[in-house]
């Protein structure tokens, strides 16, 4: 009796060109592949290749392909032939998913370097062990390239990639080792076009500052591209906060191997403009950031949509018509969306939650014993933090002095020669960058502690912060209104019989701070947002 002919496919994969050249060359595995199905009078019904993918993280197309045609059976397989384990794959996650799909059809994969036997069991545990080794091996590859790039970046190499907008890599010769290195220098033309972008959001074409949109509309209608292309607000936002045009490039800031949890590496590049202009500029993108509010209630014309919540599910309250829209209620968005028996809320007309809502806000928190109260408790709260906060940022500047100075002198005595460039020299300078770099970031931390206005306003505005907003609360189809129930209120949580209203005391105060009489809205400061740290929720039920 002739036996059934098996149908296989081969896969074939290189993750480095030095693997393409060497022993693992894709012509090498197909060429062994051809030769199994040969020997084992295999019919080879296709090839499925990935070049330059790596087996332990990273997209490989061609093998999530084969699997797919796999498992929808447009592929009917018997075996899956690599030339080794190790080019299935060298994650253990990735390739037990993979045999299971396999199994599923009733598959196999065979690794031509290391034969499996044919009992089941022991083909599981002998390619589970073998496959432990392989993402060990994996492991330790990937970790001695991650510290080989660390240790070059420190000593000011460009570590691959595209260069930055504004900069080239630029090949000179190591005096360690007599090898071609790269570095980044300027691009002359880029950096003008860099210098562009900051002034035009500091200063703009007529004095006036211009946002990431405008600024990307003006370099596109002036013809500037970036690289042949045109620009977006995300490509200027990227220029505009990226360290290394003040001449400090952060390596390894988006590091998401969660092993290598090491502060990122400063390394010195030819700056393109001040710090001081670069500083100048993320205080004007924080203040002109836009408010982190809840999208539904920036763009709903109801007044409550975004704050009130469902207090028995949580989800949001949102508006629902009668009658051909002639009557309005609020009604827990689960009951619309998924089912009448997923809440028991019941829905509330418009004007009834509304109406109450305004009426407990002007009532119980917008008068003056209550907010001079909370105005009071503040002060006392921040009083005792503002004398430690001085003595810290007094220490770290102190500490910020002497590291900087350190620093100094040890690029001063390279430069005369009295000290011999080494790794160890450089790693000392590197290390002294990285510590000013914190302190400086500590710094401006306890600086914009120091800046909240609590101090710099008395009941006398509050009075007239209060009644202003009183008037306001009598408009509530006003978006005036509606701006400051957003910047007052946190959540509104609505019971069947009452309504819960959530604040902050810090939030409220930074309101009443920025206040300016004659304006039509009402806009918390930017750099309240370290209040938000201190949970202090002031809720009110009515």
């Amino acid at each position: 009796m002739k036996t059934k002919q098996p149908r296989i496919v081969g896969y074939l994969r290189v993750s480095t060109e030095r693997q393409a050249k060497e022993n693992h060359s894709l012509a090498d595995q197909e060429e062994s592949i051809k030769q199994w199905a040969e020997e084992h009078d295999a019919e080879l019904l296709d090839m499925f290749v990935d070049e330059g993918r790596s087996g332990y993280k990273g997209q490989r197309p061609a093998f999530e392909k084969m699997l797919m045609e796999i498992q929808t059976g447009q592929l009917i397989v018997d075996y899956v032939v690599a030339y080794s384990q190790s080019r299935i794959a060298r994650n253990e996650r990735e390739r037990h998913m993979a045999v299971h799909i396999l199994e599923q059809v009733g598959a196999r994969f065979v690794s031509i370097m290391e034969p499996s036997p044919e009992d089941r069991d022991m083909d599981f545990m002998l390619s589970t062990v073998q496959g432990a080794m392989f993402e060990m091996q994996s492991r330790q590859q990937s970790k001695l390239a991650s510290t080989k790039l660390n240790k070059y970046a420190k000593l000011g190499y460009h570590t691959g990639g595209i260069a930055p907008f504004g900069y080239k890599s630029t090949e000179i010769l190591d005096p360690v080792d007599n090898r071609k290195r790269k570095i980044l220098t300027l691009n002359e033309e880029e950096a003008e076009v860099v210098q562009l972008i900051f002034n035009l959001s500091l200063s703009g074409t007529s004095g006036r500052r211009m946002g990431t949109k405008a600024i990307a509309t003006h370099m596109n209608e002036s013809c500037i591209k970036k690289r042949g292309k045109v620009w977006s607000f995300n490509d200027i936002h990227k220029i505009l906060t990226n360290t290394i045009y003040y001449g400090e490039r952060l390596y390894g800031k988006k590091r998401k191997n969660s092993r290598d949890n090491s502060s990122p590496t400063i390394q010195k590049v030819p700056s393109i403009i001040n710090k001081s202009v670069f500083d100048e500029v993320q205080e004007e993108l924080k203040l002109n950031a836009p408010q982190k509010n809840n999208h539904q209630a920036l763009i709903s014309t109801a007044l409550l949509t975004g704050l009130a919540k469902c207090g028995i599910c949580g989800s949001n309250m949102v508006i629902n018509t009668g009658k051909s829209g002639r009557y309005k209620y609020y009604k827990c968005r689960n009951r619309i969306k998924c089912s009448v028996k997923s809440c028991d809320m019941r829905q509330i007309p418009k004007e009834q939650l509304e109406k109450a809502v305004l009426t407990e806000i002007k009532d119980k928190l917008l008068n003056n014993m209550t907010m001079n109260a909370l105005l009071e408790d503040i002060k006392h709260a921040v009083k005792d933090k503002f004398s430690e906060y001085e003595i810290k940022l007094f220490e770290l500047n102190s500490k910020k002095g002497k590291i900087e100075s350190k620093c100094q002198r040890l690029i001063d005595l390279v430069g005369s020669g009295e000290l011999v460039p080494s790794e160890l020299v450089n790693k000392n300078i590197t290390q002294h960058q990285s510590d000013v770099y914190r302190l400086e970031n500590k710094i401006k931390e306890y600086k914009n502690f120091l800046k909240v206005p609590i101090k710099k306003f008395g009941p006398k505005k509050v009075a007239i912060f209060l009644e202003a907003a009183r008037k306001v609360l009598l408009q509530p189809d006003s978006n005036i209104c509606k701006s400051l129930l957003l910047n007052l209120i946190d959540k509104i949580t609505v019971h069947s019989g009452s309504v819960l209203i959530s604040g902050r005391k810090f939030k409220a105060m930074g309101i009443i701070s920025s206040y300016e009489t004659g304006h039509s809205f009402f806009k918390v400061p930017s750099h309240m947002s370290i209040w938000r740290r201190g949970r202090d929720s002031n809720p009110r039920k009515v």
